[in-house]
C-alpha cells in the first residue's frame, strides 16, 4: 500500500466577520462588536485518516484523530472585543454565532467542515455556544474580550490548498 502525503495549508480556518451592531435604546446605549483576530490553525498535513482538530476558545487545542500534523505551530483562537458606548448598559448582551456547522472552500476545489464554534469571555467563565453578559459586567469593563474556538473536521482524502471561510458573530441587547 502506497500512502501519499497531502498538504492542507490553513492560514485562516475561520475568518470571523466583525458584525458591528449598534442598538439604540431609550438611553442611547450602543454595543460595538469587533473581531480582528481569526481562528488560525496554521499548516495542516492529514496523514491518512479522518479526524477533528479542536481550536479551544479557552486556549487548549487537541487533535482528536491522531493523524494530523500542524508543523510545530500551535493553533490560535479567534478574538472579538465588545464594548458599550454612550450611556451605561441597562440590559444584558447576548453574543451568538450564525451557524453551528459550516463549510469552508479550498483553492484546490476541496472543502472542509467547521463545527461546534464556541465562545469564552474570561478564564472564569464556561465555554458556550451562546454567551450572555450581564449589564454589570458590561459596565465594569471598558472593553471585553471574547475568544472564539471551533472544530476543523478533516479527512484522509482532503484536497491540498488554502481554505478560508467565515461565520457571523452577533451582539444584541436582551
Amino acid at each position: 500500500m502506497v500512502m501519499k502525503k497531502q498538504i492542507l495549508v490553513r492560514v485562516s480556518a475561520l475568518a470571523l466577520m466583525a458584525a458591528p451592531l449598534s442598538f439604540t435604546a431609550a438611553r442611547a446605549q450602543n454595543l460595538v462588536l469587533n473581531c480582528p483576530q481569526n481562528i488560525d490553525i496554521g499548516k495542516l498535513i492529514p496523514t491518512g485518516c479522518n479526524g477533528k482538530y479542536v481550536i479551544g476558545a479557552g486556549g487548549a487545542n487537541s487533535d482528536q484523530g491522531g493523524c494530523l500534523v500542524t508543523n510545530g505551530r500551535t493553533g490560535a483562537a479567534g478574538s472579538c472585543t465588545l464594548k458599550v458606548t454612550s450611556a451605561p448598559a441597562t440590559k444584558s448582551a447576548k453574543i451568538t454565532l450564525q451557524k453551528n456547522t459550516f463549510k469552508i472552500n479550498g483553492t484546490g476545489g476541496g472543502s472542509a467542515s467547521i463545527s461546534n464554534p464556541r465562545l469564552k469571555l474570561t478564564s472564569k467563565t464556561p465555554i458556550v455556544s451562546t454567551l450572555t453578559i450581564g449589564s454589570a459586567t458590561l459596565n465594569s469593563n471598558a472593553t471585553l474580550t471574547i475568544n472564539v474556538g471551533a472544530t476543523l473536521n478533516y479527512s484522509n482524502g482532503q484536497t491540498a490548498g488554502s481554505y478560508v471561510g467565515s461565520v457571523v458573530v452577533r451582539a444584541n441587547f436582551n
